[in-house]
């Protein structure tokens, strides 16, 4: 089953990164619901499962990974 998270990144991930590690989740089959401004933050909200959760979780790149309650 997937669940809804909010991603966000350390402020040395670059827009290439990010952009790599988006391709990989819609990959593995994950999908990516909104995206955040770099202005506000640098993340997005996405639908994956717990698999694909595992491995951002190990993610040097990523800051914190939250439930996202407004889903």
């Amino acid at each position: 089953m997937a669940t809804t998270y909010i991603v966000t990144f350390k402020d040395s991930a670059t827009t290439e990164q990010i952009n790599t590690l988006i391709q990989q989740i819609e990959g593995g089959g994950g999908t990516i619901i909104n995206r955040f401004p770099d202005m506000i933050t640098r993340g997005f909200s996405v639908c994956i499962t717990d698999s694909i959760l595992k491995q951002l979780q190990s993610d040097p790149l990523i800051d914190c990974i939250t439930p996202d309650s407004s889903s």
